[in-house]
C-alpha cells in the first residue's frame, strides 16, 4: 500500500486571529457594546467597543511577535510528525497513525485533535482542503 507524503505549516500566512478567536472577540465586543449602551450613550458605547477591539488586537500582535509560534505537520510512512516551535522552545512528536484511538476535526474553525495512547495532540489547519486530506488519511489508517 502506498503511503501518503504530505504536510502543512501553521500559520501559513500572517494570521492575526484564528477563526475561533475572531468569533470569541466579536461576541465579547458585542456584549461590551450592549452593556455600555444600556448604561451610557451611543458614542461612549462605540468608543468602548472600539477601544476593546483595538487593545485586544495590539496585545495579540505584540505577543504573536514575541513568541513567534509556528507548527509543522507531516504525514509520512504511516506516522504523523508534529513540530511545534516558538522563539524559545521546540517540541516534536511522532505519532503512528495506527495507534490513533479517536480523532475529531472542526471544519468551521479549522482545528481538531487526535488521541493516541493517553495523549491528546491538537492540530490546526489553514484550509479546509488540508483538513479533509488529513482526515481521509487518518480514516484509512484507522480502518486497516
Amino acid at each position: 500500500m502506498a503511503s501518503a507524503h504530505f504536510g502543512w505549516s501553521f500559520p501559513r500566512n500572517k494570521l492575526l486571529f484564528m477563526r475561533i478567536e475572531a468569533v470569541a472577540v466579536s461576541i465579547v465586543a458585542v456584549l461590551i457594546f450592549f452593556v455600555a449602551i444600556a448604561q451610557t450613550n451611543l458614542l461612549i458605547a462605540l468608543s468602548s467597543t472600539l477601544g476593546f477591539v483595538l487593545l485586544y488586537t495590539i496585545v495579540s500582535f505584540i505577543i504573536l511577535n514575541i513568541r513567534k509560534p509556528h507548527e509543522e505537520y507531516r504525514v509520512k510512512s504511516g506516522n504523523l510528525h508534529i513540530i511545534r516551535k516558538t522563539r524559545y522552545s521546540q517540541k516534536s512528536a511522532k505519532i503512528p497513525l495506527k495507534r490513533v484511538k479517536k480523532h475529531k476535526f472542526d471544519k468551521l474553525f479549522l482545528g481538531g485533535y487526535v488521541l493516541a495512547g493517553n495523549k491528546r495532540h491538537s492540530l490546526f489547519f489553514n484550509t479546509i482542503s488540508e483538513l479533509k486530506k488529513f482526515e481521509k488519511e487518518i480514516k484509512k489508517h484507522m480502518k486497516s
